[in-house]
């Protein structure tokens, strides 16, 4: 019996602008769905056929951060699709490629590791206003209950 053998790569979602065409909640089906469409655009339909196992293991909306399950063989061709994804629905963005890893443990230690700085550097502003920083504390909690559920998928 063969392993299968998988890449993990966390990426983020960087909007040109904050102030999006929507404000509505964004999927994981949608997401995978855009990032499937862009391998069509980049590599045709064998592309998409090759990709078929590529999985949204973990999608926060408030950070626009995701995890990506693919083959490992298919690791290069999703990562060049999502450097050529442009527009996230309608919105101009880039996808910045976080971490790549063989093991999802690695990538959620990644994750809270960003994350975490993300949260005390905007703190740490101080420019910001209290009720700011009220708001920005409470969003914080919210991702303490989001990696709490990533540590639940493992």
């Amino acid at each position: 019996m063969v392993r299968f053998k998988q890449r993990y790569l966390l990426c983020e979602i960087q909007y040109e602008n904050e102030l999006r065409n929507d404000q509505q909640e964004l999927s994981a089906k949608q997401l995978k769905n855009t990032i499937l469409e862009s391998i069509h655009q980049n590599y045709g339909e064998l592309g998409v056929v090759k990709a078929g196992n590529l999985q949204i293991k973990y999608w926060n909306t408030l950070t626009n951060i995701f995890l990506v399950r693919i083959a490992r063989d298919y690791r290069d061709m999703l990562w060049t699709s999502l450097i050529f994804l442009n527009n996230f629905n309608g919105n101009p963005c880039k996808i910045k490629t976080l971490h790549c890893s063989a093991t999802i443990k690695k990538c959620e230690i990644k994750a809270q590791r960003y994350l975490s700085m993300w949260i005390h550097g905007i703190l740490k502003n101080e420019q910001i206003l209290d009720d700011i920083k009220q708001i920005l504390k409470s969003k914080y909690k919210i991702m303490q209950q989001e990696l709490k559920k990533l540590d639940d998928i493992m």
